[in-house]
């Protein structure tokens, strides 16, 4: 599998229609058609982009499986909710999640919500292959389930499992995305003011993308937020399953100190139970967590590498900074309870600002993500030589160095073509100097880090 591949190590992902096509889906479905036979209980969902209404048919098609649970347009984390209620052997959403409007992909849970490995990817890869022209019966649209019942159904639900709380000011935008309407619907249920911003549903996200965590992206709801008055502002990926938050002051919260505040609650409800961290975490973030009383299980990032962990390990919780945060509740993750949970541990213990300011961490080299389509390995290689002094370790999901003091994590993206690279020191002279150092040896491949 690589980028020019439909098959990533999570999921099924690509431009639409050069590497993402209704041949493909069809191939998929007719893949998984021989192992799930009458009487299996399959749920197929997809989101709002333009392509997904015809690859959503066309993996119903090659499935043939009529008596599947259809839902269109519906969020990620509907979809899941749906599964886990009916106890579905197979879950199958259509969807490029926070990608641009031109990707789409698809996403796979197995019985008891399991994702798929990176080599049960690899097997069905093969097994679609070999089936992508296998004559199939057209019988028009797959039926798609009324939606409002299930969406009444998720509502309640997330709302009883977050608890009770007092009520907040919160701005809610959804980005044009599955979650419009839906999430501002359920915090009001659950007692708190909103208000609600790039609510109309838009398979082309005009507002601010499907991304979340793009830089500027959440200018609009900052402002919203001050404008309000609110108490936090909450921002949703194109398919729901992600979250980012916005304190009081206007401040996006990074995804690793809201990941870690909710480890915290999390552990405080089950205590004992490890928590998992997408290595891309804070390292002085991952320490204080650990001091006070949780137990930290490190994960590459990726949302069906991590729900794989957190089902593995029975956590109470993992997150990854990207803003996928799972439960052990749930199984999974889900954005919007996510946000259930930042808006109650706000109201029970105070601003968000606040709470995100006392948990230490380094001084971190955000995230970049550099577009990059040549040797990977070349640029490790010259990564472990030029950092003689810091202990390498490979993965095949990229390159950590760490040494006294600093690391840095440089990997290729799972989705897109390009370079992602994350680090932390600690100090801020620490963080220029290994700035300046990783830039040198990037610029002999293009790659620029100033």
């Amino acid at each position: 599998m690589g980028l020019t591949s439909a098959f990533k190590p999570c999921d099924v992902r690509g431009p639409y229609p050069e590497v993402v096509n209704e041949r493909l889906f069809r191939g998929i479905g007719a893949a998984f058609a021989g192992q799930y036979p009458q009487g299996s209980i399959v749920v197929l969902a997809g989101d709002l982009r333009a392509s997904t209404p015809a690859l959503l048919e066309a993996v119903w098609e090659g499935l043939s499986c009529p008596w599947a649970t259809v839902l269109h347009p519906a969020a990620t984390p509907i979809a899941y909710f749906v599964a886990r209620e009916l106890g579905a052997d197979l879950t199958l959403v259509v969807t490029a999640s926070h990608n641009p409007p031109v990707y789409n992909g698809l996403k796979i849970l197995g019985r008891q919500g399991r994702p798929p490995s990176e080599s049960d990817l690899r097997d069905l890869e093969a097994r679609a292959m070999a089936l992508l022209d296998r004559p199939v019966v057209r019988s028009g649209p797959p039926p798609v389930a009324p939606l409002a019942p299930w969406l009444d159904r998720y509502c309640q639900a997330v709302v009883g499992l977050s608890g009770e709380g007092d009520a907040l000011r919160v701005v809610v935008d959804p980005g044009n995305g599955c979650l419009c309407g839906v999430a501002a619907a359920a915090l009001r249920q659950a007692g708190h003011q909103v208000v609600e911003i790039n609510g109309g549903p838009d398979g082309g996200f005009p507002a601010r993308g499907a991304d979340p965590t793009v830089d500027g992206a959440l200018a609009q709801l900052a402002a919203e937020v001050a404008k309000a008055g609110a108490q936090l502002g909450v921002a949703f990926d194109g398919d729901g399953d992600r979250v980012v938050f916005v304190d009081e002051a206007g401040s996006v919260v990074p995804g690793d100190v809201a990941a870690a505040l909710l480890a915290l609650e999390s552990s405080g409800r089950s205590p004992g139970a490890p928590v998992i961290l997408d290595v891309r975490a804070s390292r002085r973030l991952a320490a204080a967590l650990e001091a006070r009383g949780a137990r930290v299980v490190w994960s590459y990032p990726g949302h069906a590498l991590i729900r794989a962990q957190l089902l593995e390990h029975g956590a109470a919780f993992g997150g990854e900074i990207s803003g996928h945060y799972f439960f052990a509740e749930l199984g999974g993750d889900d954005g919007l309870y996510a946000a259930m949970r930042i808006c109650r541990l706000v109201a029970r213990e105070g601003p968000l600002s606040r709470l995100a300011a006392d948990l230490p961490r380094g001084y971190t080299l955000t995230e970049l993500r550099l577009p990059f389509v040549g040797a990977v390995d070349r640029v490790l290689e010259a990564l472990v030589e030029a950092f003689p002094d810091a202990g390498a370790q490979r993965q095949p999901a990229g390159l950590t160095l760490e040494w006294e003091g600093q690391w840095v994590l440089v990997r290729p993206s799972i989705t897109e073509p390009l370079l992602t690279i994350r680090g932390e020191s600690s100090s801020e002279e620490g963080l220029l100097e290994l700035t300046c150092r990783l830039d040198g040896v990037l610029r002999r491949f293009g790659l620029r880090l100033t």
